[in-house]
């Protein structure tokens, strides 16, 4: 008798098992997959929806649950220098070229400002010989501008930056024509205008 009991329970439970009727235990939803029952694999609803972060310049769209990605990364904003959504410094070798080319044209620049401001005024000779010193060192500087503004131009973010170094290095810097004191002067005037400018370009730059 017992072991006819036995066999009806156990057919009892076969029989349960291969319709399913047995008391599911599931795992919470999440995002790729519905609650699923731990012990035959039924699920029941619907995935839950993805939770994601907003894409920045190197990441796309990205779920904070499961770590899946949609779309793609938003890129950088500029074409050079700091971008202003992530500080990463963008084309940094280029920069460190036109940084030295200007770093160079300060130098002469310094030179020739200085040969201005410690010359002799009362003697015209010596305030002549000054200038032309001076107008051989802002030609450096000239030099070194064109050098700059060539490796801008590859560059539309550089635009403002070419803009005031082209200006700067086409100013009128004609050297003095004689030691005569209006010829001195007209030099002075325009060594003050180049150099108002060239700062201006500096500016930009820093």
């Amino acid at each position: 008798m017992k072991s006819k009991v036995m066999a009806v329970a156990v057919l009892i439970s076969g029989v349960i098992s291969m319709c399913g009727c047995h008391s599911h235990e599931y795992s919470e939803a999440t995002c790729t997959q519905p609650k699923t029952c731990i012990g035959c694999g039924e699920t029941e609803g619907e995935a839950l929806p993805h939770l994601f972060s907003n894409a920045t310049c190197t990441k796309p769209k990205t779920c904070k649950k499961c770590g899946a990605t949609e779309g793609s990364a938003t890129g950088h904003s500029v074409s050079i220098g700091a971008c202003p959504e992530c500080g990463t410094i963008i084309n940094a070798d280029v920069l460190y070229k036109i940084e030295f080319q200007l770093n160079q044209s300060y130098q002469f620049m310094d030179m020739a400002i200085t040969a201005i401001n410690t010359t002799d005024q009362d003697n015209l000779s010596t305030v002549y010989m000054d200038f032309m010193i001076a107008w051989a060192h802002f030609e450096n500087v000239k030099a070194n501008l064109r050098d700059a503004s060539y490796i801008c131009k590859d560059y539309p973010d550089l635009s403002t930056l070419k803009a005031k170094i082209d200006k700067a290095e086409r100013a009128d810097l004609s050297k003095p024509e004689s030691k005569d004191v209006d010829d001195l002067n007209a030099f002075l005037t325009r060594a003050n205008k180049f150099k108002d400018l060239y700062d201006d370009a500096l500016k930009e730059f820093s």
